[in-house]
């Protein structure tokens, strides 16, 4: 059976767009909109001048008050719906692994993906996904992280059964000094159910 992992922020929702205007609705600094020539880094906010302190108080508005609005109103890439439709044809089994966090994330995500068509959305939540994808053997595992990558690998080579899956990276500004041989970058989701 082939089951596709899925990552969703940077992969199907946007979620440097919400997270700018929060930013800028806390702190008033002005983050980038995201384009071909975003910062080459995770940590995009600290290059556009946002402190440690700054960062802090916004997560803790996610994780508190605005939790479900925050993760539920993410807008979604161009595409994003057609990729979702197509990957639930593609693979017998579909899901979804997040670090989002907070009180009300889970049920924020399902609402989120049943919106763009997923029926019974399987989203888990993980900061560590390697165990979470060997459990469910999954087969094909696409992210925009590269840390990420790394993880499975790190898993792969050290577990008494590694998960051995295809790892697609999703090609975006602050991944592209990745390039690592054991993943393959695409700039389309689509390219995965090729």
């Amino acid at each position: 059976m082939r089951t596709l992992a899925c990552d969703l922020d940077g992969v199907i929702f946007k979620f440097n767009d919400n997270y700018s205007n929060l930013i800028k609705r806390m702190t008033g600094i002005d983050i980038p909109p995201e384009t071909a020539h975003y910062p080459e880094t995770w940590y995009y906010e600290r290059e556009a001048g946002v402190s440690k302190k700054q960062e802090s108080e916004v997560w803790s508005y996610i994780n508190g008050e605005g939790n479900y609005s925050f993760w539920r109103f993410l807008p979604a890439y161009d595409g994003a719906r057609e990729f979702l439709e197509k990957a639930q044809q593609t693979f017998e089994n579909v899901v979804f692994i997040t670090a989002r966090s907070g009180p009300k994330v889970q049920q924020a995500t399902e609402d989120a993906l049943s919106v763009l068509g997923v029926k019974k959305p399987q989203v888990i939540i993980a900061h560590y996904k390697p165990p979470v994808m060997q459990e469910l053997k999954v087969t094909d595992f696409l992210d925009d992280r590269d840390k990420n990558m790394e993880d499975v690998r790190l898993f792969d080579m050290t577990a008494d059964e590694p998960i051995n899956s295809k790892l697609w990276l999703l090609d975006r500004p602050w991944n592209r000094k990745f390039n690592p041989s054991y993943v393959t970058r695409v700039v389309s989701p689509m390219e995965v159910l090729a």
